[in-house]
């Protein structure tokens, strides 16, 4: 079948910093998403410096002109005005871009606001996962410490070890699977320990863009 768009992965250098490790975790985590989404017939994004088109595509779907309006998003927008258009899309999970992150906690926070505020045109059914996702993350580490108090017992810890060993390995598996499929290399231990993190920041970033208003692009200098 003829395929006339490319999702490819737009990861980061491993600068050091703990804020970096951070974006380095969240940058991986919505690149899997948005790439096993695809796979399974659901795109719904894309990053703009590791995807590829046809140009009769980018006509036939007016490129970027719907969503002129909109300060950020456009390859978000432009992968799902495809997948309106019927177009057939291919995931390479090795063509991958590496760039540098931001320098700073503000400055990633102004990033993922613009994002978030794009994130609303999602398809709604794309928004309930992807939410459902964070949710039960963010419960569960709220709820498990609760449970150690109120019913500790041999049978609970040993099904909260199961769980936890269960969860490592496939934390393990996805990470291997995706640095032996791209090429870039990722701390396990430290994406897994910064999964709730990540969690709780998505929604923290999500509940703000809908009391703010996106700011422009800021040049860095």
């Amino acid at each position: 079948v003829y395929k006339r768009q490319i999702l490819g992965v737009g990861a980061f250098h491993p600068d050091k910093g703990f804020v970096q490790s951070l974006i380095r975790a969240d940058n991986l985590r919505i690149s899997i998403l948005y790439q096993v989404f695809a796979k399974l017939g659901k795109p719904y994004m894309g990053v703009g410096r590791a995807m590829g088109y046809t140009k009769s595509l980018f006509y036939e779907v007016k490129g970027f002109v719907r969503h002129m309006h909109i300060l950020s998003g456009d390859d978000d927008l432009f992968v799902q005005n495809a997948v309106q258009a019927k177009a057939k899309v291919s995931v390479v999970s090795s063509a991958v871009t590496l760039s540098h992150s931001a320098d700073s906690f503000k400055e990633w926070n102004h990033q993922k606001n613009r994002h978030h505020s794009t994130a609303k045109h999602y398809p709604k059914l794309i928004i309930f996962l992807l939410s459902s996702i964070d949710t039960l993350s963010i419960t569960a580490l709220v709820t498990m410490p609760l449970a150690f108090v109120v019913a500790p017992s041999k049978e609970f810890y040993a099904i909260y070890i199961f769980l936890f060993l269960l969860k490592m390995g496939a934390y393990a598996l996805i990470n291997y699977s995706w640095s032996k499929a791209t090429g870039v290399t990722y701390s396990i231990w430290r994406n897994f320990l910064f999964e709730p993190v990540l969690s709780t920041l998505n929604a923290l970033f999500s509940a703000f863009t809908l009391f703010t208003k996106p700011s422009g692009w800021k040049r860095r200098t």
